[in-house]
């Protein structure tokens, strides 16, 4: 899983008042290659892939490739807390030469990866997400993404130079205290346990855009234990031009994920996951599992994804968002037409409004079954956006999740899953003000106070906000400089052309995240989009 980023960029810098989240030109395929992990993303499986042309998430040529390579990856939470384990010769997100390492050290969440396991590699010399014991300080030392997060804040922090993705207290700091876990995983069965109250994941005013530009990215996970196993050709997520607005309203939306069949409980007022019109039909077929959660392994409970006085809405405006979980297993097939899952008031009421969704379960087993005993992932009070808007906007975008059979095994292989970000092939565009996704994974639960965090993707290629004159060249449709800008309380996004880089500066598409504002900027012959925005 080797995410390598070349080339000096791609600064992921959250500091108090700054976050900016510098990504040079890099390709970042994210590979995840079959075996144990789950999260198997092999080469031509799952590359995220930002080359021009082909996807945008492409970052330009060079690196940047989320390389899982096959065998590990584990993921091994064991217990105490969250450590996410990568064993070696796995999972190492390699960015560029050096190291990155990612190395989660044992206690409060810590997330270890060792070197050569999970090393986050970031071109010259650091990176590291160290995740030092107390609480999971994801640290990326300076020079290059280091992502540290340290006790009571978590606050990834990133300094400066390259990806620095800095999270201090205050400014959406992401942080995971001690005690409560903040995913835990207890290993060979990856309970992620979230905990009440705490590792919330807190963004408080202002920040925490996550910014998903163009990429192949495919996602390929592969059987094993973990059972997020998604082969090619099933489940993908595809995104093409149309809508499919993920709107999550404020107070509670509690996910509950009981054994059995999944339950995807949403308990009272909100969380409406509102996909608008034109797409995201989640259609699910017959035969074999997906998302199956054996006994004894996996069960999702999540307890509480409170959002409140929060939109959270996720706007997927002109997108297919298909995600297609194909032959034999649960495809969650989202076709045009409007999908919209829409949670509104009152215990999580599934809205599926005109036309598509078409959620269609057909015979055998759907199944998403989470049978009780481990993989827990428990959020308790999880997921608090108070007074935050959170929407995700997605215009035009491929985007097709591809999850194929076998044990839900996420599998996203090359042209299955493909996240594709091109200018032309999704990218997902995000138009204006919208997004700001306030998601907390597990218990961790990402607080949002006062912030919009607003993924804000106007359409052209993966900009937020579109700044005038986007003018795309078929031959090269990266050209042209893509702006995105984060204004305070706002965050949007702002790309003014074609390309989709985040903000096409010349040289870097950093991302800054102050308490007020937050801007992306890369080279205009960068092709930038990274998974997260903070």
């Amino acid at each position: 899983m080797t995410r390598t980023h070349s080339s000096a960029v791609v600064t992921r810098t959250h500091s108090s008042a700054v976050v900016t989240r510098t990504h040079s030109s890099a390709v970042v395929t994210r590979t995840h290659s079959s075996a144990v992990v789950t999260r198997t993303h092999s080469s031509a499986v799952v590359t995220r892939t930002h080359s021009s042309a082909v996807v945008t998430r492409t970052h330009s040529s060079a690196v940047v490739t989320r390389t899982h390579s096959s065998a590990v990856l584990t993921r091994t939470h064991s217990s105490a807390v969250m450590t996410r384990t990568h064993s070696s010769a796995v999972m190492t997100r390699t960015h560029s030469s050096a190291v990155v390492t990612r190395t989660h050290s044992s206690a409060v969440v810590t997330r270890t990866h060792s070197s050569a396991v999970v090393t986050r590699t970031h071109s010259s010399a650091v990176v590291t997400r160290t995740h030092s014991s107390a609480v999971v300080t994801r640290t990326h030392s300076s020079a290059v993404v280091t992502r540290t997060h340290s006790s009571a804040v978590m606050t990834r922090t990133h300094s400066s130079a390259v990806m620095t993705r800095t999270h201090s207290s205050a400014v959406v700091t992401r942080t995971h205290s001690s005690a409560v876990v903040t995913r835990t995983h207890s290993s060979a069965v990856m309970t992620r346990t979230h905990s009440s109250a705490v590792v919330t994941r807190t963004h408080s005013s202002a920040v925490m855009t996550r910014t998903h530009s163009s990429a192949v990215v495919t996602r390929t996970h592969s059987s094993a234990v973990m059972t997020r196993t998604h082969s090619s050709a099933v489940m993908t997520r595809t995104h093409s031009s149309a809508v499919v607005t993920r709107t999550h309203s404020s107070v509670v939306m509690t996910r509950t994920h009981s054994s059995a069949v999944m339950t995807r409980t949403h308990s009272s007022t909100v969380m409406t996951r509102t996909h608008s019109s034109a797409v995201m039909t989640r259609t699910h077929r017959s035969a074999l599992v997906t998302r199956t959660h054996r006994s004894a392994l996996v069960t999702r409970t999540h307890m509480t994804r409170i959002h409140s006085s929060a939109v959270m809405t996720r706007t997927h405006s002109s997108a297919v968002m298909t995600r297609t979980h194909s032959s034999d297993v649960m495809t969650r097939t989202h076709s045009s037409a409007v999908m919209t899952r829409t949670h509104s008031s009152v215990v999580m009421t599934r809205t599926h409004s005109s036309v598509v969704m078409t959620r269609t379960h057909s015979s055998a087993v759907m199944t998403r079954t989470h049978s009780s005993a481990v993989m827990t992932r428990t959020h308790s009070m999880t997921r608090i956006h108070s007074s935050a808007v959170m929407t995700r906007t997605h215009s035009s975008a491929v985007m097709t999740r591809t999850h194929s059979s076998d044990v839900m095994t996420r599998t996203h292989s090359s042209a299955v899953m493909t996240r594709t970000h091109s200018s032309v092939v999704m990218t997902r565009t995000h138009s204006s003000v919208v997004m700001t996704r306030t998601h907390s994974s597990a218990v961790m639960t990402r607080t949002h106070s006062s912030a919009v965090m607003t993924r804000t993707h106007s359409s052209a290629v993966m900009t937020r906000t579109h700044s005038s004159a986007v003018t795309r060249n078929d031959q090269d449709p990266y050209s042209a400089v893509v702006t995105r800008t984060h204004s305070s309380a706002v965050v949007t996004r702002t790309h003014s052309s074609a390309v989709v880089t985040r903000t096409h500066s010349s040289a870097v598409v950093t991302r800054t995240h102050s308490s007020a504002v937050v801007t992306y900027c890369v080279g205009a012959d960068i092709l930038m989009s990274g998974p997260m925005c903070f």
